[in-house]
């Protein structure tokens, strides 16, 4: 059959439709754009798009497929790195698949679901005391489904095994036949043996029955690696099946077949994971090394000691990430990372550094213990993918020979071989790994757009996978899979007799070559369908993004969430056209800036994008209002003045439908809700109460408190709170400088010139103080972010950059000298009696957009001590985002179920935020318990008299 099978014609989209759901079957062109790419380098158009909300689901679908010569691809987070999750016909994304059953904990155990990622997986096993092992570095996006797929692996991979070695049982759907609990049998001829034998899908039973003539052959040719995603594992099937010792039981394990084997021979709709109790303690050492043969012997001696985790960095990648920046000697030639996390600690430690003592090196390794120095010694190994992207802004690191497997002895010997290589033909290249493991991943930065480009990836291809097949006695994969990348250099890797055997195993699970084509068993060049004009933008198409992105948490859909709109709105064929769902559907709460490697942020794409298509004005005459605080001031006094009268259920219920009709033809679905509960507003506004404190009331000083509009303008408590606090800053004069809207609220509706009129008026009375505090997640972004506002290299962009480097947030200037007797008043104070009880922290969008996530902990923590506790996701969005909860109420609630649920588990009295817009939000959706106070409010409270 062709690699496109059978159309997917309307008839075949209805029958979709039916069997999953008119909004599971998506075939609009942005949702096959959407599904097209993955984190790799390739792009294929599905036909249509399938997101099962049930395992029932997904295997209707498969069966559809197969009775219908359909192509169908499974795909999970999206984050594969070599194309593996992108086919044509039909991709099944399994993203909607992600309950966790956690009632087997206690016998180590979780059930989960194929579309769970693993880094909220593990969050709420830490909080049980537990982890999944598996750690690979995309480890925030990617999904249950694809790690088994791939066999993922990861860091700690040395102690703790791939994923192979972490599931005990799966649910699996063969083409032919129902679905199966997998899981090892053991042929010992008893009649439960017997009976699972019975009950496995026709193709297992064919290939046991084939694999006594093929053992001989596979245990000659297997690899003495101890990381290997190639090919089908028939090595440990056979291992398994027909021990050497006669003594050890013969088991068939029919798993070790479907993990790795990237979705090629059926759908995974389950699996049971073997969860660990969380180490006690861990303990790292960070090495240098003069040479790579050093390292290589100590590697060698560090391993009879256990350790979970050693990773290294050579010499070109530590020039990359920046010597200077890390304080790396300019003579180190490597550098090791070694991690132990079992007991006893200070007696593995001392000969881990007796060991390494013994080499000459250019520094003394170093020992960390507690957290916060551990992290400091991973600092450079983390910024090494963030450097990458952010190179020169041309060339990329390309994922296409990056994951290679060789003798764990012989590691050394390559990466001195690949910088030679790399180093003959001048192409800067990262080459770092996991070093205990012989993996090495290899990351040259290209320029795709020049015209040698694909004929240099063909000839370094060929190069390096030939030369660790043929010289060192590896393979081209330990942990990220085949894929499309490195699929025609299998049949090197064992043999054209073996390579057979992958045929014929394909064949018996996939007589047609429906699941998954083009991946793991294909003969295609690997330079097919190479995505060029998107592998040239800034983006690394990673799948950060989505998983802090509110939409796309809730809605699980790929063309609905960060990574999906900056792909849409950058193809040619929407950028004249954007669909309107994708610039609505933006919360603007910049997470995605925060996490993305590259620092792209995507609400920046659609803000602009907005501008050109989405003005409307309606909110353009809202936004002249916001920018006259003379004009804003009378209309909420007003307001304020009338609330009594107005803010009733009947006429709330009125309100509702005005302001809905009124914003019928711009925003359907927005209006005031006569639900929402509205906080006071001010009959007399801030400036106007605390005149004397103003510019236009004569003041004069050097503290700057931009309170924007929602302490101005609502009686909450903020705008006083934050003058009592900031009154007592020592050596500081505090003043309410002249100000008009911060420009957010502006610029999300897309008026940008409006939002650059705003940037201008703040710019003009803010400059010349010393510091500007804020009490406002928004304000406080947007003053930092006000040289991006400016054209580059202008005088007005100049002295932006002055006024942004001397705002903070209360959370950090509660922290500066400046208030360091005060908040000692308050600790004193706080020791007699904490009214807030029990007190958490939701971590506003924009605050950590701003880069401000210790302080506020911090702060916490030190004032209240073991009352404060860390809420489970206290960095999810909160789904107020300004005026997004007016803008589309019913998703703004649905965002915010994630958050209640979290609040309700941290079990606390009060639940503070630095940011007005959350703290109505939280206040409306949670009640009266627990309370919610702004951050300003309840450190006010801990205020001497």
């Amino acid at each position: 059959m062709n690699a496109g099978g059978a159309p997917i014609t309307s008839s075949v989209l209805e029958e979709l439709s039916r069997i999953a759901g008119q909004d599971s079957v998506l075939a609009r062109p942005q949702d096959r754009k959407a599904f097209s790419y993955d984190a790799g380098i390739y792009r294929v158009d599905p036909q249509a798009v399938v997101l099962p909300r049930s395992a029932e689901t997904a295997e209707a679908v498969l069966r559809f497929a197969s009775e219908n010569g359909i192509p169908l691809t499974f795909r999970s987070g999206g984050t594969n790195l070599g194309g593996g999750a992108i086919g044509p016909g039909i991709v099944m994304g399994m993203s909607r698949l992600k309950e966790m059953d956690f009632s087997g904990i206690e016998d180590g155990y979780v059930e989960v679901g194929p579309g769970v990622i693993l880094k909220e997986l593990n969050d709420r096993l830490m909080e049980r005391g537990r982890f999944f092992a598996p750690d690979p570095s995309s480890g925030l996006a990617c999904q249950i489904g694809g790690m088994i797929g791939t066999n993922a692996a990861g860091a700690h991979s040395l102690k703790y095994g791939a994923v192979k070695d972490n599931i005990l049982a799966m649910d699996f759907v063969p083409l032919e036949g129902d679905r199966t609990r997998l899981l090892p049998v053991l042929l010992d001829g008893s009649p439960k043996s017997h009976r699972i034998r019975e009950e496995l899908p026709p193709a297992f039973t064919r290939l046991l029955a084939i694999l006594p003539e093929w053992a001989p052959v596979l245990r000659k040719a297997r690899k003495n690696v101890s990381k290997n995603s190639s090919g089908y594992n028939l090595f440990d099937l056979v291992e398994r099946l027909f021990p050497e010792i006669p003594s050890v039981p013969s088991v068939f394990d029919p798993l070790r077949l479907v993990i790795g084997a990237e979705g090629t021979l059926g759908l995974v709709t389950r699996a049971r994971l073997l969860v660990r109790p969380l180490p006690q303690r861990k303990s790292t050492i960070l090495a240098f090394f003069h040479d790579l043969e050093d390292l290589g012997e100590a590697v060698g001696s560090l391993q009879s000691l256990n350790p979970s985790a050693m990773e290294m960095m050579d010499r070109t990648t530590l020039d990359l990430v920046g010597r200077e920046r890390f304080s790396i000697p300019e003579d180190a030639d490597s550098l090791l990372l070694i991690e132990f996390d079992h007991e006893p600690q200070e007696s593995i430690l001392e000969e881990a550094m007796a060991i390494l003592s013994s080499y000459p090196a250019p520094r003394p390794p170093r020992v960390a213990r507690r957290a916060e120095d551990q992290a400091e010694l991973w600092k450079a190994r983390h910024a090494l993918f963030p450097t990458l992207y952010r190179y020169d802004g041309i060339h990329r690191p390309i994922n296409f020979a990056d994951d290679v497997a060789v003798p764990v002895h012989r590691l050394p010997e390559l990466l001195d071989w690949l910088r030679t290589f790399f180093r003959d033909l001048r192409i800067p290249v990262a080459i770092y790994g996991h070093i205990g493991n012989g993996n090495a991943h290899i990351n040259p930065l290209l320029n795709l757009s020049e015209p040698t480009a694909a004929q240099s990836m063909l000839e370094i291809s060929q190069t390096i996978h030939r030369t660790v097949i043929g010289r060192f006695g590896g393979v081209p994969c330990g942990e990220h899979g085949e894929g499309r990348v490195r699929a025609e250099f299998l049949p090197d890797v064992y043999g054209p007799e073996v390579y057979a055997m992958f045929e014929q195993t394909k064949a018996l699970f996939d007589p047609h070559g429906l699941l998954n084509p083009g991946v793991k068993i294909s003969r295609v060049s690997f330079l097919d369908h190479i995505d060029v004009p998107r592998v040239v933008q800034p983006c690394a198409t990673c799948g950060k993004c989505n998983t802090v992105c509110p939409s796309f948490d809730v809605l699980r859909q790929e063309s609905m969430g960060a990574r999906g709109w900056y792909q849409i709105l950058t193809d040619p064929a929407f950028r004249d056209n954007p669909p309107e769902e994708v610039l609505d559907s933006c919360l603007n709460c910049k997470s995605c800036r925060t996490v993305c490697p590259a620092g792209v942020d995507v609400s920046s794409v659609i803000l602009e994008a907005r501008a050109r298509f989405r003005a409307d004005s309606l909110t353009r005459k809202i936004a002249h209002v916001l920018l006259d605080p003379a004009r804003l001031g009378a209309i909420t006094g007003w307001a304020g003045k009338t609330q009594i009268l107005w803010d009733r259920p009947l006429v709330r219920k009125w309100l509702e439908n005005l302001t809905g009709r009124l914003f019928r033809k711009s925003y359907p679905g927005a209006c005031l809700p006569a639900d929402l509960t509205l906080p006071r507003i001010r009959k007399v506004s801030l400036r106007e109460t605390f005149r004397d404190l103003t510019e236009e009331g004569g003041r004069s000083g050097d503290l700057a408190y931009f309170h924007g509009c929602a302490a101005n303008t609502l009686d909450d408590g903020v705008g006083e709170a934050m003058i009592r606090l900031l009154s007592r800053a020592s050596d500081h004069r505090l003043v309410l400088p002249a100000q008009t809207c911060s420009g957010t609220p502006i610029e999300t509706y897309g008026h940008r010139d409006l939002a650059l009129e705003a940037a201008r008026r703040n710019l003009s009375t803010l400059s010349g103080y010393r510091r500007i505090v804020t009490g406002c997640a928004s304000c406080t972004l947007s003053l930092k972010d006000l040289p991006s506002k400016f054209p580059e290299g202008s005088a007005e962009q100049k002295e932006a950059f002055k006024v942004a480097e001397i705002v903070q947030h209360l959370s950090e200037f509660m922290l500066s000298p400046e208030m360091s007797d005060t908040l000692t008043q308050m600790k004193d104070n706080a020791k007699k009696g904490n009214p807030g009880g029990r007190v958490t922290y939701h971590a506003s969008c924009h605050l950590r957009a701003a880069g401000v996530t210790a302080e506020p902990h911090r702060l916490l923590e030190g004032l209240l001590g073991e009352d404060f506790r860390k809420m489970g996701d206290e960095d999810r969005c909160a789904g107020g985002a300004g005026t997004y909860l007016l803008k589309n109420p019913s998703f703004s609630r649905a965002i915010f179920e994630r958050k209640e649920n979290a609040v309700r588990e941290s079990r606390v009295d009060t639940v503070t935020t630095g940011c007005p817009a959350c703290q109505m939000t939280l206040r409306d959706r949670l009640g009266s318990a627990p309370r919610v106070e702004h951050l300003a409010v309840l450190l006010s409270r801990f205020l001497s008299e």
